[in-house]
């Protein structure tokens, strides 16, 4: 508690804080709030925006088509219920599958067969064959899927359910 002097100012007593130590708490906790969004933000990204992350367990196999009639170095266009995707075969003759959207602003990217890029009509963005930015401004590169190929032949794609 605090007592009054007999020139009318506050003491202060064992129960009492000074105005140093309170003003350093306030300014501490004031930086942790401040530093709260960009945490946020990291953890998001790190477990939702990486092209390789694990598979996530909500999600759906989606049948894209034959898989003989996808080439190597050729990159088809497919609907997998509400999302788009492309997909080749590589040189090991696995299958890669990656997102019809860029990651700027999620405008529908298009293989421009001439340049052999991706490329997003509204503000630029290029990917390059494997989904890797390489110019405008996408600061990451198209979303990958897992894919496989059935017994019957046919081509999946895992496409992840938020």
């Amino acid at each position: 508690m605090s007592s009054t002097k007999t020139d009318g100012s506050m003491s202060c007593a064992a129960d009492c804080i000074s105005r140093r130590v309170f003003m350093t708490r306030l300014a501490a906790l004031s930086g942790i709030a401040a530093l709260l969004p960009y945490v946020a933000r990291a953890d998001q990204a790190s477990s939702s925006d990486s092209p390789n992350s694990p598979r996530s367990s909500s999600g759906k196999w989606m049948p894209i088509g034959p898989a003989g009639k996808v080439k190597q170095g050729d990159f088809s266009q497919a609907d997998c219920g509400e999302d788009t995707v492309y997909v080749t075969r590589l040189q090991d003759n696995s299958v890669l599958a990656m997102s019809a959207v860029c990651t700027h602003l999620g405008c529908d990217v298009s293989w421009d067969l001439k340049s052999m890029q991706f490329e997003c009509p509204c503000h630029g963005g290029r990917y390059d064959s494997t989904g890797k930015n390489i110019s405008g401004p996408p600061k990451r590169p198209l979303q990958r899927y897992d894919t496989r190929i059935d017994d019957s032949g046919v081509i999946q794609v895992w496409i992840p359910v938020s």
